[in-house]
Order: C-alpha cells, then sequence, then structure tokens
C-alpha cells in the first residue's frame, strides 16, 4: 500500500518537471504569467495577430486563451482541461468585453470589445511590476 501512496505522489511531481501541467483555471498561471483571455465569438483574426507577436508576447509573460464556443486556443505548452473555457466563463465573461487583461496578481488590469495588441502592450508596461522587469532583463518595452 506504501507504494501506491508514493506512486500516486511522485506523478504529478513528475508531470510539473518534465512538461507543463494541465490547466484547468486561469488562476493556476498567477504571479508567474500576464493572462489575455479573448471571447472570439466565430471571428477570425485573433489567433494569426497573436501568433504574429509572439516575441513581444514571450517578453511580457502573457499566456493568452481564444475561446470560441467550447472551443480554446492558447500559447499555453501544457494540456487544457475540457472545463476550462466554462471556468473562464463563469469568472470573465459576465465583464462582458470579448478582450481580458489579467496581471500576475490575478487582477483585471484591463477590457475592451476588440484586441488591439499596441494598447494592451501599452497597458502591461505601464504596469509597475513591468516596469520592474524592464529594467531588470533590460526590455525595450513598448510595441
Amino acid at each position: 500500500m506504501s507504494h501506491l501512496k508514493f506512486v500516486l505522489l511522485i506523478i504529478p511531481l513528475c508531470a510539473l518537471a518534465y512538461g507543463h501541467p494541465d490547466i484547468e483555471s486561469p488562476e493556476q498561471l498567477l504571479w508567474e504569467n500576464r493572462i489575455v483571455m479573448i471571447w472570439a465569438d466565430g471571428q477570425v483574426g485573433s489567433r494569426q495577430m497573436l501568433d504574429a507577436a509572439g516575441a513581444e508576447i514571450e517578453d511580457r509573460d502573457v499566456v493568452w486563451f481564444v475561446i470560441d464556443g467550447l472551443n480554446v486556443t492558447s500559447n499555453y505548452r501544457g494540456e487544457i482541461a475540457d472545463h476550462f473555457v466554462t471556468v473562464a466563463n463563469q469568472k470573465y465573461a459576465g465583464l462582458s468585453k470579448k478582450v481580458v487583461l489579467l496581471g500576475k496578481d490575478g487582477g483585471v488590469k484591463y477590457t475592451s470589445d476588440e484586441l488591439r495588441l499596441d494598447v494592451l502592450f501599452q497597458e502591461i508596461d505601464s504596469m509597475p511590476m513591468r516596469k520592474n522587469e524592464m529594467k531588470f532583463r533590460g526590455s525595450k518595452g513598448s510595441f
């Protein structure tokens, strides 16, 4: 019986060591990432814009999620749980905006009806935590 407990303890630790854990809620990424959630509602283009700005997004520690109905696409490298969309909708879709930016602290920092990366990046770059990151990392900042 003690071997079973050991195996059940080791499996999640191995998953953390060798990859990104499955994500069930945006809150799992807090304090390490800023989170952008976009409700696409059948519109095309958000993913292409985000992919094209990959370096700027990575520099700002952004993990994005494009939610279209029950489908989600993301730059998150791990698996996304089936109920992630339900959790995100319950917590943030009520803001009645198509774009929501969460800071590393989990606070809603910006909402908009459209995805404009220049505005989003300016908002991120104005955050005190981001200013410290830019100073420490030597980042250039604005898009």
